[in-house]
Protein backbone atom coordinates (compact mmCIF):
# COMPACT_ATOMS: atom_id res chain seq x y z
CA UNK A 1 0.00 0.00 0.00
CA UNK A 2 1.56 3.66 -0.99
CA UNK A 3 1.76 6.37 1.57
CA UNK A 4 -1.52 7.74 1.80
CA UNK A 5 -2.60 11.37 1.25
CA UNK A 6 -5.63 13.16 3.20
CA UNK A 7 -8.32 13.91 1.08
CA UNK A 8 -10.09 17.26 1.72
CA UNK A 9 -14.16 17.25 1.84
CA UNK A 10 -14.08 18.63 -1.87
CA UNK A 11 -11.05 16.21 -2.52
CA UNK A 12 -12.93 13.09 -2.21
CA UNK A 13 -12.25 10.44 -4.90
CA UNK A 14 -15.03 9.02 -6.93
CA UNK A 15 -15.55 5.21 -8.30
CA UNK A 16 -15.06 2.02 -6.39
CA UNK A 17 -12.42 0.95 -4.51
CA UNK A 18 -10.98 -1.04 -1.80
CA UNK A 19 -11.07 0.26 2.08
CA UNK A 20 -9.14 -0.62 4.65
CA UNK A 21 -10.04 0.45 7.96
CA UNK A 22 -7.25 0.13 10.87
CA UNK A 23 -8.64 -1.87 14.28
CA UNK A 24 -5.76 -0.63 16.95
CA UNK A 25 -5.25 -2.79 20.40
CA UNK A 26 -6.51 -1.85 23.37
CA UNK A 27 -3.66 -0.50 25.11
CA UNK A 28 -1.45 -2.89 26.75
CA UNK A 29 -3.35 -5.89 25.14
CA UNK A 30 -1.13 -7.55 22.50
CA UNK A 31 -2.98 -10.70 20.57
CA UNK A 32 -0.55 -13.49 19.62
CA UNK A 33 -0.51 -13.99 15.68
CA UNK A 34 -1.91 -17.18 14.67
CA UNK A 35 -5.10 -15.95 11.96
CA UNK A 36 -7.46 -13.74 13.16
CA UNK A 37 -10.27 -16.45 14.18
CA UNK A 38 -7.60 -16.96 16.88
CA UNK A 39 -7.31 -13.18 17.62
CA UNK A 40 -10.96 -12.93 18.45
CA UNK A 41 -10.90 -15.95 20.60
CA UNK A 42 -7.83 -14.66 22.30
CA UNK A 43 -9.30 -11.07 22.71
CA UNK A 44 -12.42 -12.54 24.26
CA UNK A 45 -10.74 -14.42 26.95
CA UNK A 46 -7.76 -11.65 27.46
CA UNK A 47 -9.62 -8.55 29.08
CA UNK A 48 -10.55 -7.42 25.34
CA UNK A 49 -14.36 -9.13 24.62
CA UNK A 50 -15.18 -5.64 22.84
CA UNK A 51 -12.85 -5.52 20.41
CA UNK A 52 -13.16 -8.85 19.53
CA UNK A 53 -16.86 -8.37 19.12
CA UNK A 54 -16.09 -5.49 16.79
CA UNK A 55 -13.96 -7.58 14.28
CA UNK A 56 -16.92 -10.22 14.19
CA UNK A 57 -19.44 -7.92 14.01
CA UNK A 58 -16.67 -6.78 10.70
CA UNK A 59 -16.40 -9.78 9.50
CA UNK A 60 -20.40 -10.40 9.32
CA UNK A 61 -20.44 -7.09 7.37
CA UNK A 62 -18.56 -8.40 4.90
CA UNK A 63 -15.05 -6.98 5.97
CA UNK A 64 -12.26 -9.16 5.54
CA UNK A 65 -9.68 -8.93 8.59
CA UNK A 66 -5.75 -9.08 7.82
CA UNK A 67 -2.99 -9.22 10.10
CA UNK A 68 -0.79 -6.00 8.70
CA UNK A 69 2.70 -7.80 9.93
CA UNK A 70 1.56 -11.63 9.86
CA UNK A 71 5.28 -12.93 10.86
CA UNK A 72 5.45 -10.47 13.86
CA UNK A 73 4.84 -12.25 17.55
CA UNK A 74 1.93 -9.87 18.49
CA UNK A 75 -0.34 -7.30 16.52
CA UNK A 76 -0.78 -3.93 17.55
CA UNK A 77 -3.55 -3.17 15.02
CA UNK A 78 -5.44 -4.88 12.98
CA UNK A 79 -6.99 -4.20 8.95
CA UNK A 80 -10.18 -5.10 7.82
CA UNK A 81 -10.75 -4.56 3.71
CA UNK A 82 -13.46 -4.73 1.60
CA UNK A 83 -14.54 -3.41 -1.81
CA UNK A 84 -17.28 -0.24 -2.57
CA UNK A 85 -18.90 1.60 -5.09
CA UNK A 86 -17.83 4.65 -3.56
CA UNK A 87 -15.99 6.57 -0.56
CA UNK A 88 -20.05 7.40 0.66
CA UNK A 89 -20.71 4.06 0.98
CA UNK A 90 -17.59 3.21 2.52
CA UNK A 91 -18.46 5.76 5.16
CA UNK A 92 -21.79 4.75 5.59
CA UNK A 93 -20.31 1.09 6.54
CA UNK A 94 -17.78 2.07 8.67
CA UNK A 95 -19.87 4.68 11.02
CA UNK A 96 -20.95 2.44 13.35
CA UNK A 97 -17.48 1.25 14.28
CA UNK A 98 -16.60 4.85 15.03
CA UNK A 99 -14.31 4.92 18.32
CA UNK A 100 -13.38 1.53 17.59
CA UNK A 101 -11.63 2.18 14.54
CA UNK A 102 -9.15 4.95 13.06
CA UNK A 103 -10.46 7.77 12.23
CA UNK A 104 -9.24 7.68 8.56
CA UNK A 105 -9.88 5.13 6.01
CA UNK A 106 -7.20 4.38 3.74
CA UNK A 107 -8.90 4.53 0.31
CA UNK A 108 -7.45 3.12 -3.03
CA UNK A 109 -9.84 3.94 -5.99
CA UNK A 110 -9.88 0.32 -8.35
CA UNK A 111 -8.71 2.25 -11.90
CA UNK A 112 -5.67 3.68 -9.50
CA UNK A 113 -4.62 0.96 -7.03
CA UNK A 114 -0.90 2.96 -6.33
CA UNK A 115 -2.65 6.30 -5.48
CA UNK A 116 -3.73 5.19 -2.01
CA UNK A 117 -5.50 8.02 0.13
CA UNK A 118 -7.15 8.36 3.83
CA UNK A 119 -10.56 10.19 3.93
CA UNK A 120 -12.00 10.32 7.48
CA UNK A 121 -15.29 8.18 8.00
CA UNK A 122 -17.03 11.28 9.08
CA UNK A 123 -16.46 14.75 7.09
CA UNK A 124 -15.44 17.49 9.75
CA UNK A 125 -17.51 19.83 11.07
CA UNK A 126 -18.72 22.75 8.71
CA UNK A 127 -17.49 20.67 6.06
CA UNK A 128 -20.18 20.20 2.93
CA UNK A 129 -19.98 18.40 0.25
CA UNK A 130 -21.29 20.35 -2.76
Amino acid sequence: MSTPGVAGPKQLPDGPGIAVLVIPMPGGVRPPTADTAAMIAWLARHGAPRTGEVLTRLQRHGWTLKLPDPAAATQSELWASARFAGVEQVRAAARPFEGRVDRLIRWTPADRPAQTTSVPVTEPRGAQRT
